[in-house]
């Protein structure tokens, strides 16, 4: 009986670390559709190519979590389809025609407007972005004002209170929906700003940027800090899409020398975390029964590992720590993870140096 008890207990918690919240992506030449996991950066195909379309143009979440998707279809120039997407099997449903083409970047606003950055000057160079609204139902487009960025723009999304786009030459800006004016946030990316094809926020703020690597950024200082993700191909748009737990993001957000400021966002509030730290040998240990979290998988090699602090979350499920976060033997490539104790929901890894 008891064996059976702790059998079914085993099973809640490796449940628990594998309902988690994920990332949709889309091939941009292909339309295969990915299933990225948010905290080990591991992805796995939802879908094959649609053939009907040669290019997609990105993906944006409505506030219920419907994912819509914008797509060129062969040998047209003169509009964009708009699909409906079955986040879980990768099916897509034509809703309607947009009256433009030149659609780089779209996401839903407040009250589910859709806004798009479409390039005016789709034809030849140097591309000029203006901001629109597009109306789900008729696919008609309503100009709202110009950009003014001289790069690329590849991505949008809105984190609850702002709209966001990426610009390839100056990364980050923050996006005026009522003139389609940009400033520029001065994002110290550490990946490569022109590839960075897609980004979102998750449903408490974290940022996620995806370029042939998947990385978790703070807004507010632009550290970035590199989970995991190797895709050999040109990924056209992703987007959060909520799982049955809470996720719990753990990343960087100052680093100087030895002296770090780490935070986490999505913990239980009032709930004991255990940071985790190891060298950066890949790798994976079970906590052992008689611990807390028992059973819980965290992908940490088990040579060097040690419990690097100990903290509660606050009223809002938020821990910052600095700037001796890590103890002072910590020395070199080091992994951090980090285990809310109240429900045995790991973060994501992420990957520093000291």
């Amino acid at each position: 009986m008891i064996r059976i008890v702790l059998g079914l207990l085993l099973s809640l918690v490796f449940c628990l670390n594998l309902e988690a919240q994920s990332l949709l992506a889309v091939d941009k030449l292909n339309g295969d559709f990915f299933s990225i996991d948010c905290r080990t950066g591991s992805y796995s195909q939802v879908s094959s190519s649609s053939s009907f379309l040669v290019l997609w143009s990105g993906l944006a979440t409505d506030a219920s979590s419907q994912v819509f998707a914008v797509g060129i279809p062969a040998n047209q120039t003169t509009h964009s389809d708009l699909y409906k997407v079955d986040s879980l099997t990768g099916q897509v449903t034509f809703l309607s025609t947009i009256n433009r083409t030149g659609i780089n970047a779209f996401a839903f606003g407040p009250n589910d407007v859709l806004f798009a950055a479409i390039d005016s000057n789709y034809s030849s160079s140097p591309p000029d972005y203006e901001l629109f609204s597009i109306d789900l139902a008729s696919g008609s487009t309503t100009f709202i004002g110009s950009m003014g960025l001289n790069g690329v723009v590849q991505t949008m999304d809105f984190d609850g209170t702002d709209m966001y786009v990426w610009d390839s030459q100056k990364g980050l800006h923050h996006l005026d929906l009522n003139t389609g004016q940009t400033s520029d946030v001065k994002l110290r990316f550490t990946g490569n700003t022109d590839l960075s094809e897609s980004m979102c926020f998750s449903d408490n703020g974290t940022l996620y940027l995806l370029d042939y690597g998947l990385w978790i950024t703070e807004p507010t200082t632009g550290v970035s800090n590199f989970v995991d993700f190797t895709y050999p191909g040109i990924l056209g748009g992703v987007e959060y899409i909520p799982g049955p737990n809470q996720v719990m993001s753990f990343w960087q957000t100052e680093r100087v020398g030895n002296s770090t400021e780490i935070k986490i966002r999505g913990a239980t509030p009032g709930a004991q975390v255990a940071i985790f730290m190891s060298d950066d040998r890949s790798g994976s240990i079970t906590i052992p029964f008689g611990f807390p979290c028992a059973g819980t998988i965290i992908d940490l090699h088990p040579g060097f590992l040690r419990v690097a602090r100990v903290a509660t979350a606050d009223a809002n499920g938020e821990i910052l720590l600095g700037p001796s976060v890590l103890p002072p033997q910590a020395k070199g490539h080091l992994r951090m993870q980090a285990i809310d104790l109240s429900t045995c929901v790991t973060s994501n890894r992420i990957e520093t140096v000291f």
